[in-house]
């Protein structure tokens, strides 16, 4: 019995510290709104408001596509990818630790057998840009607020961290060869670690060439900014059910801030960490407090049952069970034909 606990808490405290997290979200929130008045609120919101927030998540998802897509600059389909985009939104909808990242890293991997790693390092990149572009709106409506000043170091300090991460990576691409061989001499002392290790970091290392490649990249960065600038609009539009005089504006500032508080650890779909950065970047802003609960429910619940449908869909497609991929085990590269008739097991 000792042994199973000691075993489990191994595990477990990795994802510990993102409940703890939620659940502190969630008591503040609970301590500083009336759940009736949220009630009222939410049954407030006309369904006009909920339509169009379904159909931009969708459209969101089909340009958040493209930018993996031209990242990865691989023979996959649109549609492809757009299933396992929303499979991996799903995983993270359910599992801790960001599992969705690795998990969607894996099954693209199924689709064009370039390597688990090699999906992961896009993945990274795809990341990046998505927080730079959540500092630069963050910057940008910074001054139009008055109580946020004192964030303003922070912002500054999140998009310098994206723009040096993106020159590292840069010169790790530009000189890949050179960091492969040098990794090489060193694993050749030990067997293992280059027949199964140096094969993964070669593949990693080679997910990084698109930042040497201007037009792949400037591709990517422009299916980025329509991605934000639809994610602008639905939070805008829809934020229009419960402040009908918002200014545009205030749609940037929410999502970037969002975008910024999700890198939070927390509970499997960001619960709690997602309502808590809506309210206070709302109230920033004045909005009453169950009103802005009201809005961070109804939105962050269509978001997780439009992926949730999309994802079901996807891994119904693919014939691929969420219990399997759990127990995936990267065996390294293997032709395409072979690695089809494999049943997914590994573990994540």
């Amino acid at each position: 019995m000792r042994l199973a606990l000691n075993k489990f808490w191994k595990k477990s405290k990795r994802w510990v510290p993102g409940f703890v997290i939620s659940a502190i979200a969630i008591i503040i929130l609970l301590n500083v709104v009336e759940l009736e008045d949220v009630a009222s609120a939410v049954k407030m919101i006309n369904i006009k408001f909920i339509l169009i927030a379904v159909a931009l998540t969708i459209v969101s998802l089909f340009t958040k596509s493209l930018v993996w897509r031209s990242i990865l600059n691989l023979d996959v389909s649109l549609k492809d990818t757009f299933f396992i985009i929303c499979q991996g939104y799903l995983l993270n909808n359910i599992l801790p630790l960001k599992a969705g990242e690795v998990g969607r890293a894996v099954l693209m991997n199924q689709k064009t057998g370039k390597g688990v790693m090699y999906m992961f390092s896009s993945i990274v990149i795809e990341r990046a840009i998505d927080i730079g572009f959540a500092a630069g709106l963050f910057l940008v409506t910074l001054p139009l607020t008055t109580q946020m000043e004192s964030a303003k170091p922070f912002a500054i300090m999140a998009l310098s961290a994206v723009l040096a991460g993106f020159i590292v990576l840069y010169f790790v691409a530009r000189f890949h060869r050179q960091i492969s061989n040098f990794i090489e001499k060193y694993l050749l002392r030990w067997q293992w670690g280059y027949r199964v290790i140096f094969p993964r970091i070669q593949s990693f290392l080679d997910g990084f060439q698109v930042i040497t490649r201007p037009a792949q990249f400037l591709k990517a960065l422009f299916w980025s900014a329509v991605t934000w600038t639809t994610w602008v609009m639905l939070y805008y539009l829809v934020l229009r059910a419960i402040a009908p005089d918002a200014p545009f504006w205030w749609g940037a500032f929410i999502n970037g801030l969002l975008a910024l508080g999700a890198a939070v650890p927390s509970a499997p779909a960001g619960l709690g960490v997602y309502e808590a950065s809506m309210v206070g970047a709302l109230s920033i802003l004045q909005v009453d407090r169950s009103l802005s609960m009201a809005y961070a429910i109804t939105m962050h619940f269509i978001q997780i049952v439009i992926t949730g449908i999309f994802g079901a869909i996807g891994f119904m497609r693919n014939k691929i069970s969420i219990s399997s991929l759990l127990r995936y085990k990267d065996e390294g590269e293997k032709p395409q034909k072979d690695r089809n008739e494999e049943v997914v097991r590994s573990e994540i």
